[in-house]
């Protein structure tokens, strides 16, 4: 059998896999994270969290799902006391563009939010599309609720608007900075994001981090 170099689709070394039949495996992805920071002087803080990840990427389509509580203890008074969990489903149906849907709950017992859910869908669109490198912003509706503890306070279910930017070119560096503003008002927003915070140290500070990935 002969034919012309303009004709060849692809090419790998021997032994190698096609590469048309590798863009089709699929695969899991996993990171765990505890970080634990101290400080001591005009205040004392312990600050501790933990968070999973675990993210199954294709060609054509990504899940992940993840979960992580935070708190923090500041002269004897609880600071922060949260915690979330959530999934988030994306599809590459045509070239760039994808559309998702995404849902994520927790509480807030600092806030005295008891529970809360966000629920959204949308599209996206890759700004960047590399083999390892991907930018995609995302827009869409979605619906919140927070329920809190003290009967005084009135629940909050609103309607509103989803954005998104997202870069999961690798686990370790999967940023999703979400905002949404409800459609019933100034009190109905919430900003969330996704990111990993490095804080300075010193003779009075200090941290530990174990990371897990595979």
């Amino acid at each position: 059998m002969t034919t012309t170099v303009d004709k060849v689709a692809a090419s790998w070394a021997a032994g190698a896999k096609d590469p048309a039949v590798s863009a089709l495996e699929t695969h899991w992805a996993y990171e765990a994270a505890v970080d634990i920071s101290g400080k001591t002087g005009n205040k004392e803080q312990l600050a501790t969290s933990a968070s999973l990840r675990a993210v199954h990427k294709t060609a054509r389509d990504a899940l992940q799902f993840y979960t992580a509580y935070d708190r923090q203890v500041t002269s004897g008074t609880k600071s922060a006391d949260q915690f979330k969990a959530g999934s988030d489903y994306q599809n590459n149906f045509s070239g760039k563009t994808s559309w998702y849907v995404r849902d994520e709950g927790g509480f807030d017992r600092v806030k005295d939010v008891e529970l809360y859910n966000v629920a959204a869908a949308g599209f996206g669109y890759d700004m960047i599309k590399k083999p390892k490198q991907t930018l995609t912003t995302r827009a869409g509706f979605s619906f919140r609720y927070e329920g809190y503890k003290s009967p005084l306070t009135t629940d909050v279910k609103s309607a509103g608007l989803d954005f998104g930017l997202c870069a999961p070119c690798c686990i370790t560096s999967l940023t999703s900075p979400i905002f949404i503003p409800g459609i019933a008002g100034a009190r109905s927003k919430r900003a969330r994001s996704f990111s990993t915070a490095v804080r300075p140290s010193s003779a009075s500070a200090w941290t530990a981090s174990i990371r897990w990935r595979r």
